[in-house]
């Protein structure tokens, strides 16, 4: 059995500077999921934050600069990451350990708010292109799917009723039962899902190409190679391009975050060649063989 965790990130108030919606996260063999979450939580230990209820990983919590919501604890600046590019390294880290543990494929689907009619509701709108992925992943394994999402409180019996409605195109006779909804401070799996939506909200609203370098790798394709349509699905209408590979020299801010990632790691050298490049690049990154 395979076991998929996802969430959600993007606006939802029709702001016209962020029109791209995301529900992205992973399959994994179920067997693999006690792995995935000891390398997570390694990673989360070289940075200085041990997870474990209440603490968890939020991808929002790279671009925010205080620690001023009670309700929403920054358990990043808590645990003493204050400078944003620490933040961010610490997300690349945990989405490239996620994305190389065996059996893992990440899916994502993109809403273009932009395209949908007025009363449609994104978050709905993203479910049902994203089943229709998970059914075919499972038929791809020969096995079936146990579906896990963040809990979403008001929408959980809505999002429910979008899979009884079932897919025009295909039964969902992969999926068992019905969509479960749990905290995303209990699960490794979830915290890691908010963490791939997040990138690839990023990437697609921000032309971010950073935090998705690190798990592309890792996401579901075609028989060719190509993530459009079957990893990446842009809704209702799109096509989804990689970003490029990055050519020396790299930029101040991409080698501050490559030197951090790599002072976590004990043992591992760095140096910079004469054209600006890195002498190292992680071998499961988008940017892996960069001549």
């Amino acid at each position: 059995m395979r076991v998929y965790y996802f969430d959600d990130s993007g606006d939802r108030s029709g702001d016209p500077t962020k029109p791209y919606f995301a529900l992205g996260g992973f399959g994994i063999e179920a067997a693999r999921v006690p792995e995935l979450g000891s390398k997570i939580r390694a990673v989360a230990e070289r940075y200085g934050m041990p997870l474990g209820h209440p603490v968890e990983l939020k991808f929002n919590q790279v671009g925010r600069s205080k620690d001023n919501k009670p309700r929403k604890p920054h358990w990043m600046i808590r645990a003493g990451l204050t400078d944003p590019n620490e933040r961010r390294a610490f997300v690349y880290s945990a989405l490239r350990e996620a994305a190389q543990v065996p059996s893992v494929e990440f899916l994502c689907v993109v809403v273009d708010q932009r395209q949908l009619r007025e009363e449609a509701h994104p978050l709905k709108e993203a479910l049902t292109p994203l089943l229709e992925r998970i059914q075919m992943n499972a038929k791809k394994h020969a096995t079936h799917a146990l579906v896990l999402m963040d809990e979403e409180q008001a929408d959980d019996k809505a999002l429910r009723e979008v899979m009884r409605n079932g897919s025009e195109f295909l039964k969902y006779d992969r999926i068992l039962d019905t969509i479960a909804f749990i905290p995303s401070e209990e699960s490794i799996g979830i915290q890691v899902a908010d963490l791939a939506a997040g990138a690839i909200s990023r990437y697609f609203n921000s032309n971010d190409p950073g935090y998705v370098r690190t798990f592309l790798r890792s996401t579901a394709c075609s028989p060719s190679g190509d993530p459009n349509g079957y990893g990446v699905k842009v809704y209702p209408f799109g096509r989804f391009a990689g970003p490029a590979r990055r050519s020396a020299p790299w930029g101040s801010v991409d080698r501050e975050i490559h030197q951090i990632e790599f002072a976590r790691y004990p043992g591992a050298t760095l140096g910079w060649r004469n054209d600006g490049a890195p002498t190292f690049v992680w071998r499961h990154d988008w940017d892996s063989g960069l001549d």
